[in-house]
């Protein structure tokens, strides 16, 4: 099978089992393997019949820079899972460096490697949906976007079940034309940074990404897995966010896009203030076609 390669992407990330590393950050480094079909982009030279290894590498520093885990064997998890949110992905290998590894004797790098297919995902995926305990029990939007509840353990809502959702109904806006208008369109892929820190914070990630789905012309194709980070430059006291990070494809323009997002924000109950507060639900464009 065809294969992309990422080599030493690297960001710092509180991450290890002692209590000074969930404090301070150290430098990790990360590299992917993805196993996919080129042979379509090789023939169109189009970058929509492959992967954006781009955004992929976003992904990847958003994932070192979120949420703590003790071991490394947790983040090259959790790397390999959100890449293969991307559909077209049919095997990763991911490898997370910790080259400043608390170590008493002089060593060069230590180093986790995990393989990770889409069948062994969703086996993962299935074990979870039939836990009897319910930690992992599913929720599915009223869109097309399947989106699964989050964990107790890892909070990673993007398994598909069979649970209907009570969301906020999503609606496209007036400014908007019918899909039957976009056909022509070219079709653009886009990257999308969901936050917020107030409220069932979960709940409403869920959700939003279900409406990202529902905007018109407008699929999602690969959700990260949710991740915590603190309230930089907030007063002291101020909750930390929960986030995730969502890549589609859209025949929206990057303006149609964004309005879409803010009406989306609006039906979650975000009011803009202040640029540094608390808020519902945060949605950023990073990346629109590598730019």
């Amino acid at each position: 099978m065809d294969q992309i390669r990422l080599t030493g992407i690297r960001a710092a990330g509180r991450h290890g089992v002692l209590d000074f590393e969930h404090e301070r950050a150290q430098t990790f480094v990360v590299d992917a393997t993805l196993s996919l079909d080129l042979s379509v982009a090789g023939r169109t030279d189009d970058l929509h019949d492959t992967v954006d290894y781009g955004a992929i590498a976003k992904g990847i520093v958003a994932i070192i820079e979120g949420e703590h885990v003790d071991l490394i064997e947790k983040l090259a998890d959790r790397i390999a899972t959100m890449i293969l949110g991307y559909s077209a992905v049919a095997r990763v290998q991911v490898t997370v460096h910790k080259p400043n590894a608390p170590i008493v004797v002089p060593f060069d790098d230590v180093s986790v490697t995990v393989e990770r297919s889409r069948e062994t995902v969703s086996r993962q995926s299935q074990s979870r949906a039939q836990d009897p305990d319910g930690a992992s029990a599913g929720v599915r939007g009223e869109g097309r976007c399947h989106c699964a509840g989050h964990s107790a353990d890892d909070e990673d809502f993007r398994n598909p079940a069979d649970r209907a959702d009570q969301g906020v109904v999503c609606g496209a806006g007036d400014d908007y034309a019918a899909d039957t208008a976009n056909i022509a369109r070219p079709v653009h892929h886009a990257v999308i940074a969901l936050g917020g820190n107030q409220g069932d914070v979960a709940a409403t990630l869920r959700d939003a990404v279900r409406c990202i789905d529902g905007l018109p012309s407008t699929q999602v194709t690969g959700v990260s897995p949710l991740y915590r980070t603190d309230a930089w430059g907030m007063p002291a006291g101020t909750a930390e966010f929960l986030n995730a990070v969502v890549s589609v494809n859209t025949k929206l323009s990057a303006e149609e896009l964004l309005r879409g997002l803010q009406r989306i924000e609006a039906e979650h109950g975000r009011v803009r203030t202040d640029h540094w507060t608390s808020r519902t639900l945060d949605l950023d464009i990073i990346d629109f076609d590598g730019m």
